[in-house]
């Protein structure tokens, strides 16, 4: 159902596929999109990726994807599927 304050996308990678998203996503996005994460931003807390839009004035967007992570979940995508898939971000 709708969760009114969460206007956000969210989307779960595999543990083992963050490392190789963070380096795609820092060659493949320009600015204003960026992502942020714990190692890139010492302003940035959370422990998943942020995906949003970077303002000098403003700060960062409300408007983002965020992305999770997880250790023991099945996924059936393969790693080349991944590799497809950020050739579109």
């Amino acid at each position: 159902g709708l969760i009114p304050w969460d206007d956000d996308i969210d989307i779960m990678i595999p543990r083992k596929y963050y490392d190789i998203f963070v380096e795609k996503c820092s060659q493949i996005l320009e600015s204003p999109v960026v992502i942020r994460t714990r190692e890139n931003d010492p302003t940035f807390c959370c422990e998943y990726i942020k995906m949003c839009f970077k303002d000098d004035v403003l700060g960062y967007s409300d408007l983002s994807i965020d992305i999770f992570f997880s250790l023991n979940c099945c996924f059936t995508s393969s790693l080349s599927d991944f590799i497809t898939l950020s050739n579109f971000l």
